[in-house]
């Protein structure tokens, strides 16, 4: 299979998948007790995507991204029609974890990042911000961060006056995405500069 035919897949930041299957570069990695794959199954086969941005369903940010192949036979999904599963894929390389979050990924990483570290004084700012716009300071708490991710996901798709709309609760506290640094491992897959935090 050339490169360009590799697919992607999600694991966790401790390079397992469901059930502890392990994934290490360079290695093959088999179902742990699967012997037949059933269409539809997923406990009957390993599952990775044809796109990066759809290897988050069922799974959880953060994530490690890695890039796979099949070994033997594949089956694809009705209820997925990214998804491919097989009894076995070669781990071919890690690559930057942020593409799992979309084209914009790398500005959704930035966003959650800088959220995680967010304190009491920004909070409600951002709470203040996203009630004067008209909505309840319960609701601007629970919101404003997932309109901002939004936003920046389909940034190309939208009016700069919605684009506004939505970012600003955030933008006007925090400053603009560009500006916020993406973690380490989200950005370069790991290696020994890179530690696993």
């Amino acid at each position: 299979m050339p490169e360009s035919d590799l697919l992607w897949k999600a694991v966790n930041r401790d390079y397992t998948s469901l059930k502890g299957v392990v994934w290490a570069v360079g290695e093959t990695t088999t179902h742990p007790t699967s012997t037949s794959m059933v269409r539809d199954q997923p406990e009957t086969y390993l599952s990775a995507s044809t796109e990066p941005a759809e290897t988050l369903i069922d799974r959880s940010w953060p994530c490690r991204l890695l890039r796979v192949r099949p070994v033997g036979e594949t089956i694809d999904s009705d209820e997925h029609p990214h998804k491919v599963g097989a009894l076995a894929y070669q781990v071919v390389e890690e690559t930057a974890a942020w593409q799992a979050l979309g084209p914009k990924g790398r500005l959704v990483a930035a966003l959650i990042e800088r959220l995680r570290g967010l304190t009491g004084a920004e909070a409600d700012a951002i709470a203040a911000r996203f009630a004067a716009a008209g909505d309840t300071a319960w609701y601007a708490a629970r919101f404003a961060a997932w309109d901002a991710a939004t936003a920046l996901v389909v940034r190309d798709l939208l009016p700069a006056h919605h684009y506004r709309t939505l970012t600003d609760p955030i933008i006007s506290v925090l400053g603009h995405p560009e500006t916020w640094p993406v973690p380490a491992w989200c950005d370069t897959p790991k290696t020994e500069e890179t530690p696993d935090v």
